[in-house]
């Protein structure tokens, strides 16, 4: 990947350009796949034909958004973290957050259904107690 600012190469998840200390995708002077020079309307790269990046102010998630195993079953298990982690997510990583979102609806459901299942059991313990 290439810095849009001074066209110089940076790591893929660079949060700032060790050379201008500029966001790498916050300018539209170089395009970020092959640093050829471009100007501010220029949506495609005429060299390499790649989408020009440009997120203005706007600061870019690092990491790529696929929801993890570890982290539905933690939100299955605590509802509450991933109805958090659907607000936090939902702009930024929206797979993520509807994974979040469903494990929770699951772990509260489950939840639910096993405190029903609890109560029927003691009711029925309950009831067997006078007999």
């Amino acid at each position: 990947m290439y810095c849009r600012e001074c066209g110089n190469g940076v790591k893929a998840h660079a949060e700032i350009c060790p050379n201008c200390g500029v966001r790498p995708l916050n300018s539209t002077k170089f395009c970020q796949s092959c640093a050829a020079p471009t100007n501010a309307n220029q949506e495609l790269c005429v060299k390499c034909g790649a989408g020009l990046k440009n997120t203005g102010n706007r600061v870019v998630s690092v990491g790529e958004d696929r929801p993890s195993g570890l982290l539905n079953v933690t939100v299955c298990c605590f509802p509450i973290v991933g109805i958090i982690l659907y607000f936090i997510w939902k702009n930024e990583k929206p797979k993520s957050a509807k994974a979040a979102c469903t494990w929770a609806i699951v772990g509260t459901s489950i939840g639910v259904l096993l405190y029903i299942i609890a109560f029927v059991i003691g009711m029925i313990g309950e009831s067997m107690y006078y007999y």
